[in-house]
């Protein structure tokens, strides 16, 4: 039993110093001599977590608890293996576990909290962040969590405990990243940028932070840095799609560069992010039937009061039902009047917030859609991604804005801390936003918050675009302008 419990010591000091082959072979010995020995199968379990191998984890552990089902922390770190695996309900009957034998335990109601908001319950989710706090007040993480949750709820208490949380880890550089989010959210974004930069002092290569950086100055018109600040942070993680297409966003806004190079970049996003699912996609059946309707559906983050709604709303609400059945995919999470409006207007409206890219996809292909329309583009929300998968007949993404982008027939800090969240909006000075208004494209409630001195060319440049890319749905679908014009 000594030999045992050194070389355990052994196993977890290597553990501890990232030597993971050294504990690995110390665990290993010690299942040579007894093979259902559960604190050296949990730690195999452990060091497969640490590795990225959730199933190799969730297998270890798994025996480790036939072997003592009495251990709170084998049943949290299986919560984390389970979480790792993409099993949030049973990450969570794992951390459950864990507090029936532990009911003190900080940790796994801090790892509860996380698999709860996975699950999209963000009122348990605050529920177990607080009573993380009440257990164990001086816990970092937990503050961070509560605000990430209540971030998500645009609640602005997450402000102060993103402030908590930074007060007792003064170095916590997500902390910052996401304490820039919320204040940028409640219209400061001078000392978000300060936030933002702090969490870079902080933490180097932070790319996260340059994100929402370069968003943040865009919005505050120095267009230039920030494009310089997103193509850092494209270095640092080049297979950021969201962060890319941040890039291609405000390029249009930098006078310096023309279509050419815009385009070359919407060509480099494809490459980099969406080519890789086109091979994979199934085969489009659809009834060939001349007599059906054919299923039209839209995709949108914003089927709300906004400027891209304002200019192609009538459009969804009156198209002839005897031709066209209609699908909404919205990812809208702040609804208003127009939305419930949409929503009443259309025959199929799908929730599709929080929904992967690829049960999206699939989702569109049990709708057996014959043409599919994205209202977002590269702007915030965007889902390139479904697009990228053709999971329709005729994907057709080049309605939105200025910076569409045609696939071929896309901030919070992540990990146990929270999930991302991001937002743009292109500068325009108040001048575009009174033509913008005129035109009923705009409302004050949507006018962008930053000004400068192209404001008002930018956005008749962007009046002048909507006709053409109106051309896109009038080809796509029959008798669609007069229908458009008779609901004008």
């Amino acid at each position: 039993m000594t030999n045992v419990a050194q070389a355990l010591a052994s196993a977890f000091q290597h553990f501890q110093a990232g030597r993971l082959p050294q504990a690995e072979a110390q665990c290993r010995q010690i299942l040579a001599v007894d093979p259902r020995q559960p604190d050296a199968l949990f730690f195999l379990g452990l060091i497969a977590h640490q590795r990225g191998k959730p199933d190799a984890a969730i297998e270890f552990i798994g025996k480790a608890i036939a072997r003592n089902a009495k251990s709170p922390l084998y049943h949290n770190v299986l919560g984390l293996a389970y979480r790792a695996a993409g099993k949030p309900g049973d990450a969570i009957k794992s951390y459950r576990r864990a507090l029936a034998l532990d009911p003190k335990n900080a940790d796994a109601r801090v790892n509860l909290g996380n698999a709860l908001q996975t699950k999209g319950d963000l009122a348990g989710a605050v529920e177990s962040f607080r009573r993380a706090i009440a257990i164990e007040p001086g816990l970092a993480e937990a503050h961070f969590n509560l605000g990430g949750a209540l971030l998500v709820q645009n609640d602005l208490a997450a402000i102060d405990a993103y402030r908590r949380a930074i007060a007792l880890k003064p170095d916590y550089a997500e902390a910052y990243n996401n304490l820039g989010l919320v204040l940028r959210k409640q219209g400061q974004p001078s000392e978000a940028e300060a936030a933002f930069r702090r969490a870079l002092a902080l933490k180097s290569g932070f790319a996260e932070a340059l994100v929402n950086l370069g968003n943040v100055l865009a919005e505050r018109g120095n267009i230039r840095e920030a494009i310089a600040c997103l193509r850092q942070a494209l270095a640092l993680d080049p297979g950021n799609a969201a962060a890319h297409s941040d890039l291609i966003f405000n390029l249009n806004f930098d006078p310096a560069i023309g279509p050419e190079e815009q385009q070359a970049e919407r060509r480099r996003w494809w490459e980099a992010h969406g080519k890789r699912y086109a091979p994979t996609s199934p085969p489009h059946l659809r009834d060939p039937d001349p007599e059906r309707r054919l299923r039209v559906g839209y995709v949108s983050a914003n089927f709300r009061s906004y400027a891209a709604i304002y200019a192609c709303g009538d459009v969804l609400t009156h198209h002839d039902k005897t031709r066209f059945e209609i699908f909404c995919y919205s990812d809208t999470a702040l609804e208003d009047e127009l939305t419930v409006r949409l929503r009443q207007g259309t025959d199929h409206w799908r929730e599709t917030t929080g929904m992967s890219d690829e049960a999206m996809a699939e989702q569109i292909r049990r709708d057996n859609i014959d043409i599919l329309v994205d209202l977002t583009g590269h702007m915030v929300g965007q889902r390139l991604l479904v697009f990228a998968r053709k999971p329709a007949a005729d994907p057709d993404d080049r309605l939105g804005r200025a910076d569409r982008h045609r696939s071929r027939h896309h901030g919070l800090s992540s990990g146990r801390h929270g999930a991302g969240a991001r937002k743009r909006a292109a500068p325009a000075g108040r001048a575009g936003d009174r033509a913008a208004r005129r035109a009923g494209l705009l409302d004050a409630r949507d006018s962008a918050r930053a000004g400068n001195a192209s404001g008002l060319d930018q956005w008749l440049h962007h009046l002048r675009l909507l006709q053409p890319l109106l051309q896109t749905v009038r080809r796509s679908i029959a008798n669609l302008v007069a229908n458009f014009e008779s609901g004008a």
